[in-house]
């Protein structure tokens, strides 16, 4: 199931096995693929297990496959780092977000707080001449191309900028 909307819960599958030496012949997954209620023991009833030290994880095979449960420092690590992750996106979102109009604002997600783009003023002004290359030389692109900004326009995804606006942006 693609959409189970789990929370981020994976496992690195080669270093557990690398930890514990008896769980290296398991078929481990590192993220559930599907859930399965009580209502359903029978998939789930242990038909095989396997286990070393009362720290280590216990892999216990079932019908559908292997389950590995047990108390597993790496998974907290991963919960800790993404807790981190979650209270930096919840700074982020609370110090940029504003309301403008109808509508709210806010800073971009980025993975890291240290981005750096590249400067695509001349990009952009590249790909404009070759559109407007483009719609000189083939009339029926240059009435699809209008159609679709007047589209976007009539949608308020865009808006034509009055010669004050575009003076105060900088290009």
């Amino acid at each position: 199931m693609k959409n189970l909307k789990l929370p981020a819960q994976s496992i690195d599958t080669k270093l557990l096995k690398k930890k514990w030496k008896y769980l290296e012949e398991v078929d481990l997954k590192s993220y559930p693929t599907i859930l399965v209620g009580e209502d359903n023991a029978d998939l789930i009833l242990v038909r095989e297990s396997v286990e070393s030290t009362k720290q280590g994880p216990i892999a216990s095979r079932t019908k559908l496959g292997w389950i590995l449960h047990g108390n597993n420092a790496m998974l907290k690590s991963r919960v800790d780092s993404d807790s981190r992750e979650v209270e930096r996106v919840e700074n982020l979102l609370e110090a940029t977000t504003k309301r403008v109009g109808d509508r709210f604002q806010m800073g971009l997600l980025w993975k890291t707080d240290k981005i750096h783009l590249p400067e695509s003023k001349t990009n952009a002004f590249r790909k404009l001449r070759h559109v407007e290359r483009k719609m000189d030389s083939d009339s029926e692109y240059a009435t699809k191309y209008s159609e679709k900004i007047e589209d976007y326009i009539s949608k308020g995804y865009a808006k034509k900028l009055t010669t004050a606006e575009a003076n105060e942006y900088e290009f």
